[in-house]
């Protein structure tokens, strides 16, 4: 076969110096096989946690620099439920608020005054919002995963902030006085974000996250796992990149476009062609990359956080397949359900199920191959696309 060609080699070495041979099967932030020792200065998550120490402690109340009490209140429960530790909720925005403000600030990325601007607030309520429409399984993930509670947040910084500047740069259009003009044509796909926000409209009006021990439509199981999956890929990403020496995040950003197009042809083929002889495919191509699996996976771990934060499902997409063709399978369960929902690629519900078939299989250890080495997440996400594949053959 014609192999892509190599112009995107200068990608494939965007972390030669980190190991993540180890993360293969745990890419999640916060899991125990996790090799967080081997990326010098990793501790990118000890900011949120600095200060969790005498939570008792009252703010002083002689500062106060929001409109009322209810507001600095919101303002420091939330604060708290992503980790930076503001006492008290109290409504008094003391030394204490002011450092978890600071800290909260850093954690974006952004000058840390200990004083919010507007969007900074925004960003803060609205995240806290959308955790409580989650439900009570999300502030648990965050607890146990602070990094995960970081990604979260700089998601939706990214987010509303593309929604300030797309308002500011509308200008109204006078129309003319004629007849409606409605356009009948192919709808562009999905948005991973829109996606995702529809997953937990649903999840709340199920009263939370689907469970072995509950009954649940198999697409919900799996879309729910999908978009947590998303977030704390995202998360892990970013701590890799700030370890990236010499590149600032957005040309690290800018260098993972070059693999979408390199990976065209590869993804062309994924509706039409087996799990097992696509891995072959790509990992011979990994083969000729001149570059060695372990470069090629971190690109695949940061690429694909790159591209589930922009919304750009066809670059997550391409690293999907990266890190499934230097042999990490369990991320075949992503590559299905983008299939599944076409995100990023044409829908595809009898691919998509043959993707789950032959990543989700048990093996002959009787463990199942899925993301962040949870025995409970890989027995639900399997029972779920077995039970969707039963479902469509019934069909």
């Amino acid at each position: 076969m014609k192999f892509p060609g190599k112009r995107f080699i200068t990608v494939l070495a965007l972390v030669p110096a980190l190991s993540t041979a180890g993360w293969a099967n745990c890419p999640g932030p916060g899991c125990p096989s996790s090799p967080r020792s081997s990326i010098s200065g990793a501790i990118i998550g000890g900011i949120i946690g600095a200060g969790v120490i005498n939570r008792g402690d009252r703010n002083s109340t002689s500062s106060r620099s929001l409109a009322t009490q209810r507001s600095a209140k919101q303002v420091q429960t939330a604060l708290n439920l992503f980790g930076f530790d503001a006492g008290t909720v109290d409504g008094a925005l003391g030394k204490k608020s002011r450092a978890a403000i600071a800290q909260y600030q850093t954690a974006l990325g952004e000058e840390a005054t200990g004083n919010l601007t507007p969007i900074q607030r925004r960003v803060l309520i609205t995240s806290y919002n959308r955790v409580q429409a989650a439900g009570d399984d999300t502030a648990r993930l965050f607890a146990q995963n602070p990094q995960a509670a970081i990604g979260f947040l700089s998601v939706s910084n990214h987010e509303l902030r593309e929604q300030v500047v797309a308002t500011a740069s509308v200008q109204p259009v006078p129309s003319p006085a004629t007849l409606p003009i409605f356009s009948i044509g192919d709808a562009t796909s999905e948005s991973i974000r829109d996606h995702c926000s529809k997953v937990s409209v649903i999840t709340q009006a199920n009263g939370g996250f689907a469970t072995n021990a509950t009954e649940a439509d198999p697409e919900t199981v799996l879309g729910e796992q999908f978009c947590q999956a998303r977030v704390r890929v995202i998360s892990q990403a970013q701590e890799i990149i700030a370890q990236i020496p010499q590149m600032s995040p957005d040309q690290v950003a800018t260098s993972c476009q070059t693999l979408e197009p390199a990976m065209q042809g590869f993804v062309t083929k994924l509706p039409r062609i087996a799990p097992e002889e696509m891995q072959q495919d790509l990992s011979e191509f990994v083969d000729r990359s001149g570059q060695t699996r372990d470069q090629m996976r971190g690109t695949g771990i940061v690429c694909l956080g790159v591209g589930y934060q922009q919304d750009n499902a066809k670059l997550a997409l391409s690293a999907n397949m990266l890190l499934f063709g230097v042999g990490e399978r369990a991320y075949g369960e992503l590559i299905a359900y983008q299939l599944l929902s076409g995100l990023g690629i044409k829908s595809n519900s009898e691919q998509a199920a043959a993707w789950y078939r032959s990543t989700l299989s048990t093996s002959e250890s009787g463990t199942t191959q899925a993301l962040f080495q949870d025995k409970d997440r890989s027995e639900l996400m399997r029972k779920a696309a077995f039970r969707l594949e039963e479902e469509q053959q019934a069909d």
